[in-house]
């Protein structure tokens, strides 16, 4: 029965039987107690992997710039290291590596230091690009962690190209220096069509079809397709984010 305090007591023989009901209030109790801990712990986890799940976007969308803006930076690289002309410093640095490596010496005619020469820039110029590759390599586990495969992948496509590009300018330089002066004219065609072949790799030209050139183009697009709405959505919302609070200031 309710007491007149409004609080449930046990009634034994008319009276009230407040050792059982302060017994009774006290399971009550514990019972809510313990529903409240429960409660408490789910909206702890919920917290947690809310806030766990945040903190993973965050690292994503920042492995999607960091990639992202790689490989623009590769792909300009690329167009540095395949550009036709050459300063002069370029070529004097080109020829003091030559005569470094035991490539070429003061009894080396002037023919063949001409022909080694545009190798020899585009072998500098890769190997000034070393730091970018060797970010790449750190930066291809954090995309396989975070991202879709194809990122890694196509990650993968941009350092082959390097290996192509490295592996025909060094066949050039060993060619031009070795090669025997053709005797007939299949020899001469078929050393021309050899050696067009990884010029074509090696040095850009805008008046023909630049395959090399196109296969990167395509490898940083769909990189860009895959990261690029990653990364401007983020910058859509820390616009938004931005402008909601300068209307508060207001």
């Amino acid at each position: 029965m309710l007491s007149p305090m409004g609080v449930m007591t046990i009634v034994i023989d008319g009276a009230t039987d407040w050792a059982a009901t302060g017994q009774m209030l006290s399971g009550v109790g514990t019972v809510l107690g313990a529903l409240a801990v429960i409660y408490a712990a789910k909206v702890g986890a919920d917290t947690f992997s809310s806030w766990k799940r945040q903190k993973l976007e965050e690292r994503r969308i920042a492995v999607a710039e960091q990639a992202l803006a790689l490989a623009f930076r590769i792909e300009e690289a690329f167009e540095q290291i395949r550009y036709p002309s050459a300063t002069a410093t370029e070529q004097a640095a080109a020829f003091e590596n030559m005569i470094g490596i035991g490539l070429i010496d003061d009894r080396t005619p002037i023919e063949i230091r001409s022909r080694l020469l545009p190798a020899q820039v585009a072998v500098d110029r890769i190997n000034a690009t070393s730091p970018l590759f060797l970010e790449l390599s750190e930066v291809m586990p954090l995309t396989r962690a975070f991202l879709h495969r194809d990122v890694a992948e196509h990650l993968v496509e941009l350092r082959q190209h390097r290996q192509r590009i490295t592996h025909a300018a060094l066949e050039l330089l060993q060619n031009a220096r070795h090669a025997q002066r053709a005797q007939t004219e299949n020899q001469r065609e078929r050393e021309e069509k050899w050696r067009n072949e990884r010029e074509a790799i090696v040095i850009s030209d805008e008046d023909r079809l630049d395959v090399f050139r196109g296969a990167i183009n395509n490898c940083v697009a769909r990189l860009d397709g895959q990261l690029g709405p990653i990364v401007r959505i983020d910058i859509n919302v820390r616009q938004r984010r931005f402008q909601r609070i300068a209307i508060k200031r207001r």
